[in-house]
C-alpha cells in the first residue's frame, strides 16, 4: 500500500510538472509571434522614414523647379510647405486634391485639366502608395503585413512617374500642361526609392523577383 501511494504521488507530480511545462511552452510560443511582429513593425517604420526623407528632398527640389505649383497651394516657402505636408495633421488628405491618394493622386499630378498643385499630388500619391504597400494605414500604424506584390506595383508606378517628369528646363521655357519639371538629382532620388521597394519585395519572397500583373502594361498607373 505504501509503495502504491508513493507511485501515485510520483505520477501526480510528474503530471503536474508536464502540465506546467506545456503551459510555459504555450506562453512562450504565443509571445514569439508578438515579438516578431513588433520587430517587423519597427523595421517598416524605419524603412518608410528613410523613404520619406528622400521624398522630402525630392518635393523641395520639385518646388524649386516648379514654383508656380507651390503658389497654387500657399504663399509660403518651399521648405515650410514640405514641413506642413509631412508633419501636419492631415493624414495625407488634402482638400486641394479632393482627398485623393495613391494612383488617384498620381493621375491628378499629370492630368492636363487639373488646376491644383501637381507637386503635392505627386508626392501624396507616392507616399500613400508606399504606406499601403508596407501594410500601413498611416506611417505609424501597420495593421497588415507588407505585401510583396504591392511593393512591386508601387515600384512600377514610380518608374512611370520618372518617365513622365519633364526635362530641365522645358525646351520652350514654358511649362506644358500636365508637365512637372525635374532635374537629375530628383530623378536619382526617386529612382533610389523605387529600387529599394523592389529589393524589399524580393526580400519578402526569399529572393524571388516579383513582377506586377502582365495586364499592368508600361504606360498606366496600377492601383494597389
Amino acid at each position: 500500500m505504501h509503495t502504491a501511494s508513493c507511485l501515485s504521488l510520483i505520477a501526480a507530480a510528474a503530471l503536474t510538472l508536464s502540465l506546467l511545462c506545456d503551459a510555459a511552452h504555450a506562453r512562450n510560443a504565443a509571445a514569439e509571434p508578438a515579438l516578431s511582429t513588433q520587430f517587423q513593425t519597427n523595421q517598416r517604420k524605419a524603412i518608410l522614414s528613410g523613404h520619406a526623407d528622400k521624398l522630402r528632398d525630392a518635393m523641395l527640389g520639385l518646388y524649386r523647379l516648379n514654383p508656380h505649383e507651390l503658389r497654387k497651394s500657399a504663399s509660403v516657402s518651399a521648405k515650410e510647405m514640405v514641413q506642413w505636408v509631412f508633419e501636419g495633421p492631415f493624414g495625407w488628405k488634402f482638400e486641394g486634391l479632393r482627398n485623393a491618394q495613391g494612383t488617384d493622386a498620381l493621375h491628378l499630378a499629370f492630368a492636363p485639366e487639373f488646376g491644383g498643385d501637381r507637386v503635392l499630388a505627386l508626392i501624396t500619391g507616392i507616399q500613400t502608395m508606399m504606406i499601403a504597400a508596407y501594410g500601413g494605414k498611416t506611417e505609424f500604424h501597420f495593421p497588415a503585413a507588407a505585401d510583396p506584390m504591392q511593393l512591386a506595383i508601387t515600384a512600377h508606378n514610380l518608374n512611370l512617374v520618372l518617365s513622365r517628369l519633364g526635362p530641365e528646363p522645358p525646351p520652350s521655357h514654358e511649362v506644358q500642361l500636365g508637365m512637372i519639371v525635374a532635374d537629375a538629382d530628383i530623378l536619382s532620388t526617386l529612382s533610389a526609392i523605387g529600387n529599394s521597394l523592389k529589393q524589399d519585395a524580393e526580400r519578402l519572397t526569399g529572393g524571388t523577383p516579383v513582377n506586377p500583373p502582365a495586364s499592368a502594361g508600361d504606360t498606366e498607373f496600377v492601383p494597389l
